[in-house]
């Protein structure tokens, strides 16, 4: 769990600053404000040694395939990774650990760059592959607290793209959006692995939220994949997807916090799916799961209902053990408006937006 974070040169954000974050952090704020960019930072930073993390951001946006000119040191999958797609500054991600340990990641265009053009996963141009040689695209230097600091590269190849000094991710981060939900595969194999870690009654328990009937879960082969099947009291298990979108979302979200402990989970757009006046028991159940695995949630939303439903919860717990920040744009910067408990029920009580 980290208390702090601060950005600066990335998306969105020429700079912003983040204090006392909780155990739940809801970042609110209108289309294009950066709540998804801030998400996406806290991603490539949780990860620290794994500049691959700075790709797998874009794809979450849908670019699967992009350009990279190398006549240009910085193609547009990279430039998108800079305030006002400009390489010229590093983008500087900085966040300070409950014990005070502040962890630095830098992320940055290297000044030496060859020529030519290649596309990432495909096949390269003639004039590449008769180069041989090698492009350094992108660089991450991570300094833990006093540690040298370590480098690590991403480099432009014959076939794609390659990581070079790339270490295990510092703290283990997952990162929930609508396309990264797609998948019933993966469900399935996070399901597996808590049903190992003997958590599944508690899966189970917090999905009953929506589906009072469900009895338990399974993973069944369906072909080359495997996906989540539902005993909800019939003859047959049906496909959990079946049950609503609202179930398979949440189902995503606690099985990414219950399948390895001390977690870094990130959801954007949390109530997809859910009808408003199931949110006080979805904010439950994410909470719960998130005390029993030591888990940190960073989430965003555009309901005001969600707000106010994730105060209720909370205001119910010893601890008040949420954080909610409204990111607003303001003459060309994104600002961090903070909310805490007693300003943010008063806010909600005057009819205030919060969103």
């Amino acid at each position: 769990m980290f208390t702090a974070f601060n950005v600066s040169h990335f998306r969105r954000f020429e700079a912003l600053q983040l204090d006392s974050l909780s155990r739940v952090n809801l970042f609110t704020g209108p289309n294009g404000a950066g709540k998804t960019s801030l998400l996406e930072a806290l991603f490539i930073w949780s990860g620290a040694f794994m500049p691959e993390l700075a790709l797998r951001v874009n794809v979450f946006r849908g670019m699967e395939t992009m350009q990279l000119p190398r006549q240009r040191p910085s193609g547009t999958v990279f430039r998108s990774l800079f305030y006002d797609m400009d390489p010229g500054r590093p983008v500087v991600l900085e966040g300070v650990d409950l014990d005070g340990t502040v962890v630095r990641v830098e992320v940055r265009v290297p000044a030496a760059a060859a020529t030519g053009s290649s596309m990432v996963g495909a096949s390269p141009t003639a004039a590449d592959a008769d180069s041989g040689a090698d492009v350094d695209a992108l660089e991450l230097t991570t300094v833990v607290g006093g540690a040298p600091p370590v480098v690590s590269m991403l480099k432009v190849v014959d076939d794609g793209i390659r990581s070079e000094g790339q270490r295990p991710a510092r703290v283990a981060a997952v990162f929930l959006g609508g396309r990264t939900e797609s998948s019933a595969h993966e469900m399935a194999t996070r399901l597996g692995k808590v049903v190992v870690a003997k958590r599944l009654d508690r899966v189970v328990h917090a999905l009953q939220v929506l589906e009072p009937e469900l009895r338990s879960l399974a993973s069944v082969v369906e072909g080359d994949k495997t996906v989540v099947y539902a005993d909800i009291g019939r003859d047959e298990l049906v496909p959990l997807w079946l049950l609503g979108g609202g179930i398979n979302h949440l189902a995503h979200i606690v099985l990414a916090i219950l399948e390895e402990d001390g977690r870094v989970v990130l959801i954007d757009e949390i109530e997809n799916g859910v009808h408003y006046s199931a949110l006080p028991d979805v904010w439950r159940v994410i909470d719960r799961a998130a005390v029993a695995a030591g888990a940190q949630v960073f989430a965003t939303t555009h309901s005001r209902e969600c707000v106010a439903a994730a105060h209720q919860v909370f205001s119910e717990t010893l601890d008040y053990g949420l954080s909610v920040r409204r990111l607003e744009p303001h003459n060309g910067r994104i600002d961090a408006v903070a909310y805490d408990r007693e300003s943010l029920e008063a806010s909600l009580d005057a009819g205030f937006e919060v969103r």
